[in-house]
């Protein structure tokens, strides 16, 4: 019999803090009924695309109500049929965590409010509910590896990528950003147009709807033939067909958004613009740039530093 019978895993935040989990959730599933785990969250029908080409995550639930809050009744009428022994909280919420307790459901959590990254030395600590997640595993004694963990799309998703986007390189561009403080905007169209001068490759504009306006600048800035183009927040792609596009490509260059952390369980080389939280370590593939003058924000981040990150990855990566 499994450890934890059947799991769930509660992340409370966007969609990047459930996406950056993925290492811990193939942890628990590992050891659940069935070698999956169910995730709970905010946004469970973008989420679960992303998750639907993995063979750890069965089903992606919304635990939230109508007015986006988890208010304790919706909770629990979201648990009831499931019929949970377990409930992995790598993000607390009182609601959630009280909702639980009352169904029986046998609960792990952080160990009140100790912060892990206080142990550390230096700027690049990780996200603090990553490191207390990392913490709590450890002393479950729940092995996993964020490193090594990939998502990768479903197969009806990559066959499309794939006819779609030919034998090219292509360098994906993150123009998506959970705040506009992290938005780099305009600074990518001369980035586009310096990495295609230089390099033999084709360019993907990650992001959704938010970001069509910016996504169609750089096209006309970049001023490149379509060919050497892929404009998602354009062609309106769900998430599921911009994951599978997104794995095919070489690098990745773009703002701290979920697209940064889904290119790097993709596997390939993140340049992330880290202009307000410190740079992630949970995975090696991150290029970190940060603000110069450290503290200035997103117009800190230079455009020599960003073209030099991306111009080294390329260089390797291509040789």
């Amino acid at each position: 019999m499994a450890r934890f019978g059947k799991s769930l895993a509660f992340v409370g935040g966007g969609i990047g803090d459930v996406v950056m989990h993925a290492g811990h959730l193939e942890g628990i599933a590992a050891q659940s009924d069935g070698g999956v785990v169910v995730v709970g969250c905010r946004y469970a029908g973008p989420v679960g695309e992303i998750f639907a080409g993995s063979t750890f995550v069965s089903e992606v639930i919304s635990l939230e109500d109508e007015a986006s809050k988890f208010r304790f009744r919706t909770v629990r009428e979201r648990l009831s049929p499931h019929g949970f022994k377990s409930i992995f909280m790598l993000k607390s919420q009182a609601q959630v965590s009280l909702a639980a307790r009352l169904s029986g459901i046998r609960r792990y959590q952080h160990r009140g409010r100790y912060d892990p990254r206080s142990l550390l030395e230096g700027p690049y600590a990780p996200p603090i509910h990553m490191s207390k997640t990392d913490a709590l595993f450890r002393r479950l004694h729940i092995p996993f590896d964020s490193a090594a963990c990939r998502l990768r799309p479903t197969g009806e998703a990559a066959a499309f990528a794939g006819q779609h986007m030919g034998e090219r390189p292509f360098v994906a561009i993150g123009l998506n950003s959970s705040a506009p403080v992290r938005q780099w905007g305009d600074h990518f169209i001369g980035l586009v147009r310096r990495l295609a001068e230089r390099f033999p490759v084709n360019f993907l504009l990650y992001g959704g709807p938010d970001v069509r306006e910016l996504s169609q600048r750089v096209v006309l800035g970049a001023g490149l033939p379509a060919s050497r183009l892929i404009d998602i927040p354009a062609e309106g792609y769900r998430i599921g067909v911009s994951h599978a596009l997104l794995a095919r490509c070489l690098l990745y260059v773009g703002n701290d958004s979920s697209g940064l952390n889904l290119a790097a369980l993709c596997g390939m080389p993140t340049v992330g613009l880290f202009s307000e939280t410190p740079p992630f370590t949970w995975s090696p593939v991150f290029i970190p740039v940060e603000p110069d003058p450290p503290g200035s924000g997103i117009a800190g981040i230079r455009p020599e530093a960003v073209w030099r990150a991306s111009e080294q990855a390329l260089h390797a990566l291509l040789a």
